[in-house]
C-alpha cells in the first residue's frame, strides 16, 4: 500500500475544517427545510388549484345535466302529447263507430218486436 503523505495541521486549521463540515451540515439542513417549505407551499397552491378546477368541472357537469333534463322532459312531453292526440283521435273515431253500430242495433230492435227465436232475427247494416 502506498504511503500517504503526512499532513500537518495546526489546531486552527483543524478547527476550520471542523467548522466547514459543521457549516455544510447546517447549510444542507437549511436547504432541505427551504425546499420542504417551498414544496409544501407549492403543493398547497397546487392542491387549491386542483380543488378549484374540480369544482368548476362539477358546476359544468351539473349545468349540463340540468340542460339535458329540461331537454329530455320537453321531448318527452311533446312525444306524450303526440301519442295522446294521435291515439285519442283514433280512439274517439272507434267509439263513434261502435256508438253508431249500437244505435243501429237499438233502432232495429225497437222497430220490430223481438222474435221468439233470436237466431231468426236479421239485423242489417251491422258491419
Amino acid at each position: 500500500m502506498p504511503e500517504l503523505p503526512e499532513i500537518k495541521l495546526t489546531a486552527e486549521q483543524a478547527r476550520n475544517i471542523w467548522f466547514a463540515g459543521l457549516g455544510l451540515c447546517v447549510k444542507t439542513l437549511d436547504e432541505v427545510h427551504e425546499r420542504y417549505d417551498k414544496t409544501s407551499t407549492e403543493s398547497h397552491h397546487l392542491f387549491d388549484e386542483l380543488v378549484a378546477k374540480g369544482r368548476d368541472v362539477e358546476l359544468d357537469a351539473q349545468e349540463k345535466v340540468r340542460a339535458a333534463k329540461v331537454k329530455t322532459s320537453k321531448n318527452l312531453d311533446e312525444g306524450l302529447q303526440h301519442i295522446h292526440f294521435t291515439h285519442y283521435e283514433s280512439y274517439v273515431n272507434h267509439l263513434d263507430e261502435v256508438s253508431d253500430k249500437v244505435d243501429i242495433i237499438v233502432h232495429a230492435l225497437s222497430a220490430q218486436h223481438m222474435p221468439r227465436d233470436p237466431q231468426s232475427a236479421s239485423i242489417k247494416n251491422l258491419h
